[in-house]
């Protein structure tokens, strides 16, 4: 069939043994997976940044070791990352073998509790900008852009009433 697997994490859970073993068994020679591993890349784990954890230049890197095609893309940009998902998929779907995906976004928020969970200013926020995007583009006026946010926002908390008063 054309089914594939979508597994996806973060950078720093590239770091445990379980992605290593992901890789292996991904890649076994006449027994590969079709599967997209993608890693979201905001450069920090918890607490611990990137280049204090990897070795590394790109997670993706690590991929080719095991014979698995990779790209790594900034997934802040709502187009490039849509056409590296397609490319990804058509490639999985087809060959029947697995494909590294590193997306490098902003962090926009802490983890946890543990780092605090305020908002990060200073980091690109990838839905203002392909908003500004769309408006000069002239797909949506901010306007309707915000009728069409107050919409979904209006239905996914009726959504959310309605499960958690269900017994």
């Amino acid at each position: 069939g054309k089914g594939i697997t979508i597994v996806t994490g973060g950078d720093a859970g590239t770091a445990e043994g379980d992605f290593a073993s992901c890789l292996v068994w991904a890649s076994r020679p006449a027994l590969e997976l079709p599967m997209l591993i993608i890693v979201t890349n905001n450069h920090v784990g918890i607490s611990t940044r990137a280049d204090a954890q990897h070795g590394e230049k790109n997670v993706a890197d690590r991929g080719k070791a095991f014979g698995i095609r990779t790209k790594t893309i900034n997934g802040n940009q709502v187009e490039e990352s849509w056409y590296a998902l397609k490319e990804a998929i058509d490639y999985v779907r087809k060959e029947r073998k697995p494909f590294l995906l590193e997306e490098n976004v902003s962090r926009l928020y802490g983890h946890s509790s543990a780092t605090g969970a305020n908002f990060v200013s200073e980091e690109e926020d990838c839905l203002v900008v392909f908003e500004k995007q769309i408006e000069s583009a002239g797909f949506l006026t901010r306007k309707k852009m915000d009728e069409l946010r107050e919409k979904y926002t209006a239905e996914m908390l009726d959504m959310s009433k309605r499960v958690k008063e269900e017994p």
